[in-house]
């Protein structure tokens, strides 16, 4: 037996801990995708003639 059995507090905590690194994960994926959005919305509204 290589793991030794955790309590309700240990298993709270390590589930805090992955939910933590999922949500910087997706925050993470997600400002990357605003960056790519905003320099195609960029590069398309440059190239429009005014008015």
């Amino acid at each position: 037996m290589g793991r030794a059995a955790c309590g309700p507090v240990q298993g709270e905590h390590r589930q805090g801990v992955r939910g933590r690194a999922k949500r910087q994960g997706w925050q993470k994926d997600l400002r990357a995708l605003a960056a790519d959005i905003r320099a195609a919305a960029e590069g398309r509204y440059d190239s429009a003639e005014p008015g």
